[in-house]
Order: C-alpha cells, then structure tokens, then sequence
C-alpha cells in the first residue's frame, strides 16, 4: 500500500495503487505534537488546529470507515469527496477549493457553500459544516526577544584552527573522497589537501591578472585556503546542493598548497535511492596559468576527518587548556574558536543566543552542543531564516556557564548576546465567516445537532498556568489586518473597540487568566456589532450605504431563517437586553429591509421581554 509522507498531500499524492487499498497518510508530526502536549508543551496554534481537526473527523468516523468513497470535480480547483454508505443516512462530505488566491463557492445538494482560497470543509453529515481549514479560531503568540541583564558584557577570547597541508595528512588518495563516506557521520568537516610545483613561466606574466581556483562540489559548503591564506566560502542551497566554488588566488613559484575543508549540514533522512546522494569536491581546476587550465582532480589528495579543535574538545573545560587563547578582536578570521563565561539569565523565560553578528559554524554550552548556526545565508528577502538559538534552561548552571563558538566563516563575537524569550503576547481572531467551534456539535444518530450552550463562535485567550492578563494591547472590531504582535486597524474599525475589551476586562481588576470575545460580525456588510464582555455596545464602524441590503449574504447567519420563533436561538438575545428600542429598529432595519422587518421585530421583542 503506497502513502504519503508529507505536509502537501492533498496537491501531491496521486491515490493508493489499487482500488481495494485506502488513502493513508504516514507522516509522524501529529504524534511529535501529542507527545509534546503530554509533557506541558503546547504549542499554538498548530495543537489548536489539530485538536479542532480530529473532533470532526471523529463526527465523520463512521462514513469515512464504512462509507464508499466518490468524487466529483467541479473545475480544476473545486471537488467534492463523499463517503455514503448506500440505503442509510451516513454521509460525510468534503469540499475542497485548491486556489491559494480565489475564493469559491460550491453548490452541493440544493445548498451552496462558500470556500476560502486554499481550504477544505468537513460536512459529517453532508449538511452541516463544522471545520474550515482557514477559518480556525485558535490563540497565536507573538515572539520577542530582549538582552538578559545578568548575562551580559560578555568577555571573549579565541583560537584559530590550523589549516593542514597533503604531508599532514595520513589518508591519500588519487583523487578527493567522497564525503559522506570519509567523515561517516562523525563529523561535519573533511580536509581536502594538494600541492602543485609551478616555476615563474607558468604564471600570468602579467601582475593584474590572477589564476582562478575552480571547484566543482556536490554540497553542501566549503573554505578554501592556498597557502595558508583565506581564499573564499562556498555553499549550495537546500533545493540544489551542488555548486561551483570560483576564486582569484595568489600563486608562487614552487610549491603551493591548495587545503579545501569541506562541511555538510546533516544526512538525507527522505525520499528514494538516499544511498545513491553524495557530498564533497567532484573536480578542481586551477585556470589562467600560461599553459592553459590545470586540472587537478588527479593530483594525489590527503584527507582527514574533523577539524583539530572537535578532537581536542575544546567545547569542554578540558579541552580549554590544551590550546593557547588569546583577547578576540572585533571581527575574527575563518575557521575561529571563541570562548566566554555567562551567568544565568533572570527569571525563568524561555532562553535564546542572539547569533546575528556571526556566519556559519557551532556552538557548545557547558560542553552540550545546542546545534548549528548559519545566518549569513539569507533569503530572496536579505534575511537569515534564524538568527536566534534556543538553550535549554537544563543546560544552565547558577553561574560561571562555559559557552563555545566554532565560526567557519568569519564573525564578531561581540555582537553575541544572550537573549531571554517573551511569549507572552497572546492573540486571536474570529470573523462572521468562522464556523462555531467543533465542540459546538454533536452526533445523535446520523444527525448532527447543535450543542446550545457552545453554540458560539468566538475567539478564547488562555495564559499559561500561573500567569494573569496584564494589558490589552489591541482589539479592533472591523477588518484588523497583520499578526500577533503586529496587527493593525483597517479601514472600517468601531472607535472603542479596545474600551470596551478593557472595561471587561478591569472588572476583574486586572487578574483574570481567561478572557472570551465573541463577536456577532467583523465585516463592513453586516450590521449587529455588538462586543459580549458584559452588555455595552459597540458604535457601528461603517456607514449606512456599505450595507449591501439587497445581498442574503450580509445578514449575519444567525438572523437568516424567521420563519418560526422557535427557530431564534434565545441566547443570542439575552446578549442585547439594554440596546434601546429604537436603536433595535434601526438594526433590523438594516439588515432585513421592509418586508421582514416587523416579522423578525415582533419576534425579537417577545425574546426580550421573556
């Protein structure tokens, strides 16, 4: 039975290779996330979304599980799936809109439903749907970083690494090893080693012009040194490993020593034939002598696995005294050890090293390795993907923390800092187009009914345990636009948005744990607005004429059907006890016209007075 392992499977997978065989999805990520949960580490919103994920599919157990399976596809972008166990009435249904851009709509069995860009909704009964994939109400975190007070003014001393020459080296070979084969996973780092005799005729006669050192490698990075001397750095990317190294070099006559160390950034762990993927120089050219290009592949190459500092632990305490160290300058040379003494950082926040005055290369704390940095490859956006490493507070003594540093590239380590983790800004976000939370419903039989109670659709802020809601940074009730920690009013926003979510809030007097929003509409074409922290109000953010009477659409859904009173769901209204009469007419005005108004109005006054 074939499966997908990935995070794309519904773009990607082509289906079982039989049709006796089930779709299968193997990747492990879900259990990665359970596992964390259990030992307290919930992460948002990705648990959020998951845990909301399961609770629908569990409504759909039994038409996924004994169901038969049939697809319809609309258009290039729209397609429904259907499991429905044929005589019975258990039916569960997803629609699928595959443009990342264009929202759609579906028309499926006499109702149409809308479908955000990039997104699927799970209907368990074929009816009713309770999860959009990109309408989840779910708590975010804002990260930020601030420079620890106690473990700052950080003192640095250094040692370079040795840079070998072929005579060194013990392992010879005709041509350069491959790479993953000669460090066999126990190291990052492979020496590459050669000479050349070259007399004063083969160099360009001509002072302005230099040869060119020329590599062919299979990735995934190296730095190339001739005769001692720091020549460049070269990578690949993490979509075409290979490269082609190219650089001016300095001969002389006799001997020269070309010492190439080469680095990979882990080991294939996916995809076919990983055997067969390969690492290291392929073929080395030196172009620009008299004589034409000079190919050196065949030269005869020592080799060795590691560099000097890894073998004599210099990571550790021990390892310290075996070398000589000495004051660091500002911005040190290629293939440097660094060293420094910390003390723990205040309170208990998570803790990060700030690693952005740096290149590529390794870092220890207390002789624990917290990994690899690189944040001098950047991206199209001129942007490292991370500048800040995590360390583990279990790692961390009270004081005197040894910290290491192996810089392959060139850096300054006095731009390091030792950085204290806040996550304490939390955030969420609901719209009239989010479904009510999956707990909302419920199956009895094959009939999925609305739990009253959590019939809500809301957005909910939790703090971690032992902490309490300090402030309240921003709300807006309109159309907000960015992320946690950086959102942004939009062009129709209510004024007191963020009074009223205060006035709630202080309530409490500023120790509340919890805080619940639930919001009747967000958009500028719907018309109740009403924030639910207590009873007051929200002034109307839009004006009149951007109410689109004429559309069913911008009623808010719970409004739609009057044809019975029993059919207005009374917690709704108990909500809007203290809005004025006259200010009621003028909302059921707005948002029905006319002819529905007295209907609705009668019926949402006998609510009220109930």
């Amino acid at each position: 039975i074939n499966t997908c392992n990935g995070r794309q499977c519904g773009d990607t997978f082509t289906g079982p290779n039989g049709s006796n065989k089930p779709t299968l999805w193997t990747e492990n990520w879900t259990a990665q996330l359970a596992f964390a949960y259990a030992l307290g580490l919930q992460r948002e919103p990705k648990y959020g979304h998951l845990r909301e994920l399961h609770r629908a599919l569990r409504l759909s157990q039994k038409a996924l599980l004994w169901g038969v399976p049939t697809v319809q596809r609309i258009s290039n972008d729209l397609e429904i799936r259907t499991y429905e166990k044929p005589g019975t009435k258990i039916c569960a249904a997803f629609l699928n809109n595959n443009n990342s851009k264009i929202p759609a709509t579906i028309n499926f069995r006499g109702q149409t439903y809308a479908l955000p860009p990039k997104s699927i909704s799970i209907l368990p009964d074929c009816k009713t749907v309770v999860y959009n994939t990109q309408a989840i109400v779910s708590q975010h975190n804002a990260r930020s970083f601030h420079a620890s007070k106690k473990a700052s003014n950080l003192k640095w001393v250094m040692s370079q690494e040795s840079v070998p020459e072929i005579n060194q080296l013990t392992l010879k070979s005709t041509m350069p090893l491959e790479l993953y084969n000669l460090t066999k996973d126990t190291s990052d780092y492979g020496w590459y080693s050669t000479s050349i005799t070259l007399d004063r005729r083969d160099l360009p006669m001509r002072s302005d012009i230099l040869p060119v050192l020329q590599v062919a490698s299979l990735g995934h990075a190296l730095v190339a040194f001739v005769n001692g001397e720091y020549i460049g750095f070269g990578h690949g990317s993490n979509i075409e490993k290979g490269f082609v190294f190219s650089k001016p070099i300095t001969l002389k006559p006799g001997t020269n020593h070309i010492s190439i160390l080469g680095m990979t950034v882990g080991l294939p762990d996916s995809g076919a034939y990983m055997e067969k993927r390969y690492a290291g120089i392929r073929a080395i050219t030196i172009q620009g002598l008299n004589a034409g290009t000079l190919d050196i592949t065949l030269n005869t190459w020592g080799h060795e696995v590691g560099v000097k500092g890894e073998k004599l632990q210099l990571y550790t305490k021990e390892g310290l005294q075996k070398v000589q160290w000495s004051p660091a300058k500002e911005s040190g040379p290629p293939l440097t050890w660094y060293q420094t003494y910390f003390d723990a950082p205040e309170g208990n926040s998570p803790v990060a090293l700030g690693m952005s005055t740096m290149g590529k290369g390794m870092v220890w704390v207390n002789g624990q390795s917290i990994g690899r940095y690189w944040v001098n490859y950047l991206s199209p956006l001129g942007q490292p993907t991370q500048s800040e490493y995590h360390i583990p507070r279990a790692f961390i003594k009270p004081g005197k923390n040894l910290l290491v540093v192996f810089e392959e590239t060139g850096g300054n380590p006095e731009g390091i800092e030792v950085l204290l983790v806040n996550r304490d800004t939390i955030c969420s976000f609901v719209s009239e187009d989010h479904p009510p939370s999956v707990k909302a419903w419920k199956k009895d039989g094959e009939q999925i009914q609305e739990v009253v109670d959590d019939a809500n659709y809301g957005a909910r802020l939790t703090c971690p345990e032992g902490k309490t809601i300090k402030v309240i940074e921003f709300a807006s009730f309109g159309d907000p636009f960015g992320a946690c920690g950086s959102f942004a009013e939009g062009n129709c926003t209510s004024p007191n948005s963020k009074k009223i979510v205060e006035q709630g809030f202080d309530r409490f007097g500023g120790l509340v744990d919890r805080v619940e929003i639930y919001h009747h509409s967000i958009t500028c074409n719907l018309i109740l607005k009403t924030a639910l922290l207590g009873k007051e109000q929200l002034l109307n953010p839009c004006r009149e004429n951007s109410f689109r009477q004429e559309e069913k659409r911008s009623m808010p859904r719970y409004l739609k059907d009057t044809s019975s009173p029993s059919k207005v769901r009374p917690w709704r209204f108990k909500l809007e006890k203290n809005i004025s009469q006259q200010r009621s007419d003028g909302l059921l005005y707005m948002a029905f016209g006319n002819e529905k108004r007295s209907q609705f109005l009668e019926v949402v006054k006998a609510k009220l007075n109930t």
